[in-house]
């Protein structure tokens, strides 16, 4: 004890051995004095306060009952194990893992945030390449059918980055993201920027009517732009497919581009 405690063996002799303990620790002390009733549990850890105030940990197995009190005279019997270190290490691992687990939180809500970023085109807020590949990969596996493609090609869209610079194209480009969602009225439909100036949009459960309907909105949108913006106009070109069964999605989508470049060749364009 004079080890655990330094205090001499002088100044121990003759102190109920319940003094050292601390005081909110003593109930449990007590509750537990006689260890053949714990079983097969190890006994508790209490805190000793020890010489300069220090505090030290330590489990003790078995007791004497007459040291709880200095009217009773008792010789103790039993082990009385240091068990600081062990109580300090416990508490860096514990603290360790709440460091680990808040750092894990941390990495999987950015790995949350990359993601979005990734499946998000910068530029314009619409979905990116990526989204878009993994939508019509979810599409084709679905039961949506059918399933209607809108693909749309800006009309010399050179021009605004060689006549105006690059930040006025930019612009143009974030025009035509806000025009397609004011056509789009379904939260179903998906919206994808594929490319430089190329744009494609999913219809599920679309017949190619409603499809040719929706044509007709973005027209009407583009139209009543070009009306009020007659210095910076901007033309459009699209082309529709409509893939019967979902399986045959990505064969509308090419058919929906080779209609948009023919149109585009055919200055069948919008407005």
């Amino acid at each position: 004890m004079e080890e655990i405690t330094g205090h001499s063996a002088s100044q121990l002799t003759g102190r109920p051995f319940s003094e050292l303990i601390y005081a909110d620790d003593r109930d449990l002390f007590i509750k537990n004095i006689d260890s053949s009733e714990l079983g097969d549990q190890e006994p508790p850890q209490v805190r000793l306060t020890c010489k300069n105030s220090e505090t030290r940990w330590v489990r003790i197995s078995s007791y004497n009952i007459g040291l709880l009190s200095s009217d009773e005279a008792g010789e103790t019997v039993g082990l009385v194990v240091d068990t600081t270190k062990m109580v300090e290490l416990s508490e860096r691992l514990d603290m360790t893992n709440r460091q680990l687990k808040e750092t894990n939180e941390q990495l999987r809500l950015a790995n949350l945030e990359l993601e979005v970023l990734n499946k998000t085109d910068e530029l314009t807020g619409l979905k990116s390449r990526r989204a878009f590949r993994e939508e019509s990969d979810r599409l084709i596996d679905s039961r949506e059918d059918p399933i209607s493609v809108i693909y749309a090609d800006l009309d010399d869209f050179k021009r605004y980055n060689t006549i105006y610079g690059h930040a006025t194209g930019d612009e143009v480009l974030k025009t035509v993201a806000i025009l397609l969602r004011a056509a789009s009225r379904r939260k179903s439909d998906f919206i994808a920027r594929v490319g430089g100036d190329e744009f494609v949009i999913l219809l599920p459960r679309t017949r190619r009517k409603a499809a040719l309907m929706m044509v007709q909105m973005i027209q009407e949108t583009f139209s009543g732009y070009n009306m009020v913006n007659p210095d910076m106009t901007i033309g459009i070109t699209v082309g529709v497919a409509t893939a019967i069964k979902s399986s045959r999605l990505n064969i509308a989508i090419e058919r929906a581009d080779t209609q948009m470049l023919k149109a585009k060749k055919e200055k069948n364009q919008i407005p």
